[in-house]
Formats: C-alpha cells, structure tokens, sequence
C-alpha cells in the first residue's frame, strides 16, 4: 500500500500541469505483493499515461485494491473514451495500435501495454481489460501469492 500511496504522489507532481484527479482505494490491511518495484511501478505509470493521453479534459483515474485468500486483484479505472469490442483482444500485441485513419494524435509505438504484460506474466500475474459499463476502461492487475497482514 505505500507502493500505491508512493505511486499517486508521484503521479500528481509528473501530471500537473494536465486535468488529473487520481485516486487511491485500497483496504486498511497491508498488502504484500512480491515483486520488482522498479518494474511494477512501469505497469501503474503506463497505464495513468494512456489514461491521460487518451481521456480528454478532465481525467479521472482510479486505482482500487481488492485483497482475497490466493491472489490480489488490482482494477485501474479511468473515464476516457473506452476501447471498442473489436480491438480489445489486440491491445496487447506489440505494435499494436487502434486505428484512427492517417492521423494519429497520439504519438506512441504500440509498445506499452505489450510491455505490461509482460512485466505481468514475469511476477507470474495477468492483465485483462474489462470494458467500464458506464464510460472508460478497467484494466485489471491479478497477483498470485500474495500476503495480506
């Protein structure tokens, strides 16, 4: 949880100077997820930076932790314009990028959320994206073997 709590702030003084409002929800107990640090924090980062590249004006991020008996599940909300049916089963191929004619706004290689994934299937977790019922993009962190005190 300091990890996370760590993250935010760092995340606020990088985004400053954009519309972000970040928020953390995480349980009262302390949650050990063994790790590299380093490398995670490259997972959460990569993931609020598509979050503000892509969400408009008014960002809103939201990082919540759900603890359970053999894995921990860690959802990043955020309110952008979503990801369509059509693309999601790709968006973590490398170089992948959803189409958007000749133009691209956004610069990028389509590399980030391949490199994610990996970083998930080294501390033997996983991604997924889930599609948000209302606006935006869950993108779901599972952690096995981890330690709740």
């Amino acid at each position: 949880s300091e990890f996370l709590k760590n993250f935010i702030e760092e995340a606020k003084t990088i985004y400053k100077a954009t519309r972000l409002d970040i928020n953390l929800h995480i349980p009262d107990d302390q949650i050990i997820i063994p790790g590299d640090s380093f490398y995670l924090k490259h997972v959460f980062m990569n993931l609020t930076d598509n979050a503000v590249k892509y969400g408009g004006n008014e960002v809103e991020v939201s990082i919540s932790v759900i603890p359970g008996k053999e894995t921990t599940l860690i959802n990043i909300s955020d309110n952008g314009p979503g990801i369509e049916d059509k693309y999601k089963h790709k968006i973590f191929e490398k170089f992948f990028r959803i189409p958007t004619g000749d133009i691209h706004e956004v610069k990028g290689y389509g590399l980030g959320l391949s490199f994610v994934a990996q970083i998930m299937d080294l501390h033997n977790g996983r991604i997924e994206y889930i599609p948000s019922k209302e606006q935006g993009s869950i993108f779901r962190l599972t952690f096995p073997n981890t330690t709740i005190k």
